[in-house]
């Protein structure tokens, strides 16, 4: 399984070099024109919805009663004419109507437009109050949210998910992208593919559908319970306590693997391996084809 993530993160710097390459010697020639938009928004409990296309979204919770959200639109190409031209392809919503505040991006082009000589991208910097309900969708780029409260629905595919000290019950849908969690307390229901997870210092319950994933779950102290089900994907538990955990992990087609003080739980029957313990959280995992690991971590 963790060669299937490799080959995907090889074909994507392969990818990324050759971009690098494109510009290469010529990358003092490139021209940027950059279009920024501001606007701010009375919080009234609306809901939010954010929609990202090819952008950096950047969101951050703040205890002022606004949402405030600055736009970049940005285009990139050595020829200030086609920069110019194409920086218009570039569209965008921010608005306030029917309870939910709107703020999104998206490209247009004209008939009888061949294609996109530019490098077109976006980039979202937003403020969000205590106790929103919002929805991020970002496809093709990144989305980094921290120190947001209330209840948070993503949906993110060919990018990146970082959530950093979130006080919310989050739903996550991804593919093709990593996903790193510090920090974050309440619920999580992850659905994700083609995925690199890590979670570290979480607090709350954490449910799971994954496939051809490869995941990593640290310092689990303060976790409530963990409930997985995979296929062809690799799981890794780090924890500094064998005892305070109830273990329950079936695999069909594939190795557990546990710290020999634990291996007379183990137990292999041709094709298929379980392992049962007792503790006061439960662990759960049900997976094929991957590896189920426990390392034992004392932590510092």
């Amino acid at each position: 399984m963790i060669k299937v993530i490799r080959k995907y993160n090889k074909l994507w710097l392969i990818c990324a070099f050759a971009s690098y390459i494109s510009l290469g010697h010529g990358q003092e020639n490139v021209k940027v024109l950059t279009k920024t938009i501001d606007k701010s928004f009375p919080y009234q409990n609306q809901r939010i919805e954010i929609i990202g296309e090819k952008a950096m979204v950047n969101i951050t919770g703040w205890t002022k009663k606004l949402v405030v959200v600055q736009l970049k639109l940005i285009a990139k190409h050595n020829s200030r004419e086609v920069i110019d031209r194409e920086i218009d392809y570039c569209r965008y919503i921010l608005k306030d109507e029917h309870d939910v505040i709107e703020l999104k991006n998206f490209f247009v082009l004209p008939k009888n437009t061949d294609g996109v000589q530019a490098d077109l991208r976006a980039e979202y910097e937003v403020f969000l109050p205590i106790g929103v309900e919002a929805k991020i969708t970002n496809n093709y780029g990144n989305t980094v949210i921290k120190k947001v409260s209330g209840s948070l629905t993503m949906d993110a595919a060919y990018g990146d998910l970082y959530l950093n000290d979130l006080l919310s019950d989050i739903d996550i849908t991804a593919k093709y992208g990593d996903i790193v969690m510090r920090n974050c307390s309440g619920n999580v229901n992850c659905t994700a593919k083609y995925a690199k997870i890590e979670m570290h210092k979480h607090r709350g319950v954490f449910v799971a559908n994954l496939s051809y994933a490869d995941v990593i779950l640290g310092i689990l102290n303060d976790v409530s319970n963990i409930n997985i089900t995979a296929k062809r994907s690799d799981i890794q538990i780090e924890t500094g306590s064998l005892t305070e955990f109830g273990f329950d992990f079936v695999n069909q087609y594939g190795d557990i693997t546990v710290p020999n003080k634990l291996r007379d739980k183990l137990i292999i029957d041709d094709s298929r391996q379980t392992f049962q313990t007792n503790g006061e959280k439960e662990i759960q995992i049900s997976n094929s084809f991957g590896e189920i690991k426990i390392l034992n971590i004392v932590y510092e």
